[in-house]
């Protein structure tokens, strides 16, 4: 793992900015598990998808971020969570044997 790619596993670990350590962040496009947010501070970009590493984004057309949130916050609230992993066929045979 290179040294970039261990800072911005940071931003999952801590809620940071790999770039300035603001924990402030503004929400961007988003799709699936992931979104796209903008440090409030600096200005960088992430492709944000936790527990997946971050990637970082370099982009040169304009994009539309809103609401800025906490992410440390966030992602403590997110370690509350109890998500339990069902597999799918698991499932279909729970609902056929009721």
């Amino acid at each position: 793992m290179s040294k970039n790619q261990s800072n911005l596993s940071a931003l999952n670990a801590k809620g940071e900015c790999p770039d300035c350590g603001n924990n402030v962040f503004l929400h961007g496009p988003c799709g699936g598990m992931a979104e796209n947010i903008r440090c409030f501070e600096c200005g960088a970009e992430f492709n944000f998808a936790p527990p997946f590493d971050p990637e970082r984004l370099d982009r040169n057309e304009p994009a539309f971020y809103h609401g800025a949130f906490n992410l440390r916050d966030e992602l403590l609230r997110a370690d509350m969570l109890v998500v339990e992993y069902v597999p799918w066929y698991k499932r279909l045979w729970q609902r056929l044997v009721k």
